[in-house]
């Protein structure tokens, strides 16, 4: 074979090999890039609880564990409408939202404009009132408002919890300076509580009605009471006047009185007795006095339970605030329900300023102590040491009545004194009365804004997915191909 011919011979083997090697290349790469594909679409279907990390410094974006518990068994469909007037949106609201569709299939979230949109207002009326990025929890049987302002919170040791306009309405009053009058305040964000509060209720298969007595100089309830306990859970709540209303209405499952200075009627009396008995239930909080409130004392005397006159003073130091006795860490029945969840806490919850609460026979009522003082209490009407029922529970047919002799058990100073175990109280004795709906979540705690956050928007998320997942693998392939046929070709 003449020089010429080998070396065509040879440079065509040469170059075969090279193009097997450049076409085995190149189909590896199509290969890689196929498995790169398949993986980021497994990556995607993942919630993106486990994708998309919480790099917040107090884990703003992470549902708490009831919630978590209560929305992966969520069995009813729920849309959260998240309110963003002409387009613009609450980035960091926009992504605790996804939270909620990670950890349930049955919660999806959808934008709305109502300035784009205003056939929406004829749907949701509550939008009237809403600011923006508010959300609006929708299932098939009812709709609940979750305001933007409502999802946050203030809070001072020494005034307590304020909401978002409270705080702006205060500050303005201050010159803006409150925080130099009462020192720093904290930020709260109890969107969790809220917006998981909202489904719950959308979800119910009944919501009951609590009414709230007035008329008669009763005290406003603790404005933390109605946003723990019924703004929180979605419990709805009006005003009512018997007086003037003349009956009870039809929906109402629990009727609360809290410590009328002024007796009720006697016709209020007879409703709320008659109440009682076709299955209703009764909240009442009372201070030393009631016992001269006739019509009221009416009302206990149909349940088994009676006042006692004088202020209690606890006679056993272990058993209350130091330094005032009339400040009594009660203890509480643990074989009721009602009291059961805070039987434990006992040294923890205050109850101020009590009077005592006594139990009689009635026939066809099943009454019992809930929280009780030491056998070594007495009162200013009485020396003698004996322990003292500071709050009862009787029953009649399907009728409930929860019975507590001290008013200022509820109040702002000793919901925030107790770091809200006097709440968890009152928590326990409408759960147990309401023959419905309660809340089954517990308390959910906010979380403080106090330290920065980072969030990245779902766009920029995608954006730097994008670069690591495709643009540099397949950089490096094509550079690597390049190497390879280069070297092959010398």
């Amino acid at each position: 074979m003449n020089e010429k011919v080998k070396q065509k011979f040879t440079d065509g083997i040469a170059f075969g090999k090279a193009g097997r090697m450049g076409t085995y290349t190149a189909v590896m790469a199509v290969i890689l890039v196929a498995v790169l594909v398949f993986v980021n679409l497994i990556f995607s279907a993942i919630p993106s609880r486990y994708t998309k990390l919480d790099t917040s410094v107090n884990n703003i974006y992470t549902l708490s564990s009831q919630s978590t518990k209560y929305l992966s068994a969520l069995k009813e469909d729920v849309t959260l409408n998240f309110v963003c007037s002409g387009g613009t949106e609450d980035e960091m609201l926009s992504t605790f939202l996804d939270r909620f569709t990670s950890v349930s299939s049955k919660i999806s979230v959808k934008k709305v404009d109502p300035v784009s949109d205003p056939t929406l207002l004829e749907k949701y009326p509550e939008l009237e009132t809403a600011d923006n990025f508010s959300v609006i929890a929708v299932s098939g049987k009812r709709s609940k408002l979750v305001g933007y302002s409502d999802m946050y919170y203030y809070f001072n040791e020494q005034v307590g919890e304020l909401s978002s306009s409270e705080f702006s309405y205060y500050n303005q009053m201050y010159g803006g300076q409150l925080e130099a009058y009462y020192g720093p305040f904290t930020l709260y964000f109890s969107g969790d509580a809220k917006i998981t509060g909202a489904i719950e209720y959308v979800t119910a298969e009944t919501v009951p009605t609590v009414y709230i007595l007035e008329g008669h100089g009763e005290a406003a309830l603790s404005s933390t009471l109605v946003s723990a306990l019924f703004d929180n859970f979605g419990i709805a709540h009006s005003v009512i006047n018997i007086a003037i209303d003349a009956e009870i209405p039809a929906d109402a499952d629990t009727v609360i009185v809290n410590n009328p200075s002024n007796d009720i009627t006697a016709g209020e009396a007879m409703a709320l007795i008659d109440f009682i008995d076709r299955g209703g239930n009764v909240l009442l909080f009372t201070s030393d006095g009631c016992d001269t409130m006739t019509n009221l004392m009416k009302v206990t005397g149909a349940m088994g339970l009676g006042a006692e006159s004088g202020i209690v003073s606890e006679g056993d130091s272990s058993k209350h605030y130091p330094r005032n006795a009339r400040y009594i860490y009660p203890e509480f029945n643990p074989d009721h329900a009602a009291s059961k969840p805070v039987s434990s806490y006992s040294g923890k919850l205050i109850s101020p300023s009590s009077h005592g609460i006594v139990i009689t026979e009635k026939s066809g009522v099943t009454a019992t102590w809930l929280a009780r003082t030491s056998d070594k209490a007495t009162t200013t009407e009485n020396d003698e040491a004996k322990s003292y029922i500071l709050s009862a529970a009787a029953e009649k047919g399907s009728g409930k009545l929860i019975w507590t002799s001290s008013a200022d058990m509820i109040s702002d100073t000793f919901i925030n004194a107790t770091s809200g175990y006097n709440l968890a109280f009152v928590d326990g004795s409408l759960s147990w009365m309401q023959n419905s709906y309660s809340s089954g979540l517990g308390v959910i705690d906010a979380v403080s804004l106090s330290s920065s956050s980072l969030a990245i928007t779902e766009g920029q998320a995608n954006f730097w997915g994008g670069i690591m997942i495709f643009v540099i693998p397949i950089g490096c392939i094509a550079i690597g191909t390049v190497i390879v046929i280069v070297r092959k070709r010398r």
